[in-house]
């Protein structure tokens, strides 16, 4: 298998004819592989398999691999304590439980955002080569 045929290339379209009307957003979001298009990257609700059970792809290749999704899981929850602090504050003023708010709001948006987030990440170490089906070695191509 050639490195183009890895990422999505190749004559018989990759993953690309294998997600059908999925965009490779959407099939991150709901949690397909990145290498084969086949879902069940997640083991639970925070949880990454090792591997692929269908194309054996390892996910986590290197410990932290998936430290930019934590700190975009934060991004996210930053901009909305941001989104409700502006929405907020102009028409209450600074008032008492304004903390317990925006630190809910924090803590729901990293739970709810940490899952998306890191199927993104995952996707986007696969379009960097980082991930790609045990046994092939997108940077020997197919000779």
């Amino acid at each position: 298998m050639s490195a183009s045929e890895v990422h999505g290339g190749g004559t018989q379209g990759g993953w690309r004819g294998r997600l059908g009307r999925w965009s490779p957003l959407a099939a991150a979001l709901r949690g397909a592989c990145p290498a084969c298009a086949q879902r069940g990257i997640f083991a639970g609700w925070y949880r990454l398999n090792e591997r692929c059970s269908s194309c054996g792809a390892v996910f986590e290749r290197d410990p932290g691999s998936f430290l930019g999704a934590t700190v975009l899981a934060y991004i996210w929850a930053m901009l909305a304590m941001g989104v409700v602090a502006l929405l907020s504050i102009p028409g209450r003023g600074l008032y008492p439980g304004l903390e317990g708010v925006l630190l809910l709001t924090a803590v729901a948006t990293v739970l709810l955002s940490y899952r998306p987030t890191k199927a993104l990440w995952l996707w986007m170490m696969w379009v960097a080569g980082w991930v790609h089906p045990t046994g092939v070695d997108p940077e020997q191509g197919s000779g």
